[in-house]
């Protein structure tokens, strides 16, 4: 297989499993975030003065950092685990399940995996 190749299929699978727990994360910290935008506008009230644009243009600007926090390590994982595989190849299990022509899928029927 070209290491091109190679190096696209390994960054390509690196990426779709890293991609959950960072989508996670970023849900996560969003959610407490709009929580705590929220719950400060509410519980204000009249008497303070609490300008909703001003919260809105600070609560646009945490999200965004948030996205950039979660996102960048997951682009640097894939291509670290890509150069990673180019230089130190693999077993042959390994290198064999990149390949999707390679792979067989096996389906388990429940019966089977009991007992």
């Amino acid at each position: 297989m070209p290491t091109t190749v190679y190096f696209f299929r390994v960054s390509r699978k690196t990426l779709r499993g890293h991609f959950l727990g960072v989508a996670a994360a970023w849900l996560v910290q969003s959610g407490i975030e709009i929580y705590r935008c929220f719950s400060r506008i509410t519980n204000s009230g009249q008497s303070d003065g609490v300008n909703i644009t001003e919260q809105a243009k600070l609560l646009v600007k945490k999200i965004s950092g948030i996205t950039i926090r979660c996102g960048a390590p997951l682009i640097f994982a894939s291509f670290g685990a890509g150069i990673r595989a180019t230089l130190i190849r693999p077993s042959m299990g390994v290198a064999n399940s990149l390949n999707s022509s390679n792979t067989k899928k096996v389906f388990i029927s429940k019966a089977e995996v009991c007992c």
